[in-house]
């Protein structure tokens, strides 16, 4: 079955409001297990598996003409189901992979999205840390340095008035060459 563009819209509307109510709904059940920092799971995992099922109700509502020679509307769908259970094991496996690597690699966050953990925060703003083992370093020695800062005005300066420049020299009227003859 071909999906003309009404059908396109109406997916694309599905996907755009499944999208949007997993990152209302889904989202704080979700961050309590795992932390998906950009949303990846709803943006692109729920709108996509949900793509994936379409695609298998559209070969088998119509009429398959674009299938290869001999393939049958059921062998079609077979095949989008088995293309999305393999797109599914790899966002799972490769998503596992990555976060255990991750959990190695990188040191945990008392609180994420939280970068004084790694900055010094200091008067009027962020500098890298100096500290050669950042990792290490627990976040209380960095304590005497977050007292409060008393705030300074800043002196309004007057920007002298200018005079608008006077108008340029109109522009000469532009010439057009005179046609020429072709001769065919």
């Amino acid at each position: 079955m071909d999906i003309l563009p009404f059908g396109a819209i109406a997916i694309g509307m599905c996907a755009g409001t499944l999208s949007t109510f997993g990152y209302v709904k889904i989202t704080p059940w979700l961050n309590k297990t795992v932390h998906d920092t950009c949303g990846v799971h709803n943006l692109h995992g729920m709108p996509g598996l949900m793509g994936g099922v379409v695609s298998v109700f559209a070969v088998l509502a119509g009429t398959a003409k674009h299938n290869h020679e001999g393939v049958s509307e059921g062998e079609q769908a077979g095949k989008q189901v088995f293309g999305l259970l393999v797109s599914l094991g790899f966002a799972i496996v490769g998503g596992a992979l990555t976060g255990a690597l991750c959990k190695v690699v990188v040191p945990p966050l008392k609180d994420c999205f939280e970068d004084s953990e790694f900055w010094e925060v200091n008067e009027g703003g962020l500098k890298p840390s100096s500290e050669a083992d950042i990792y290490n370093a627990p976040k209380q020695a960095y304590k005497e340095d977050e007292q409060e800062v008393p705030k300074q005005e800043v002196p309004k300066q007057e920007v002298p008035k200018q005079e608008a420049p006077a108008d340029p020299a109109p522009l000469p009227a532009p010439t057009v060459p005179p046609a020429q003859e072709t001769t065919n």
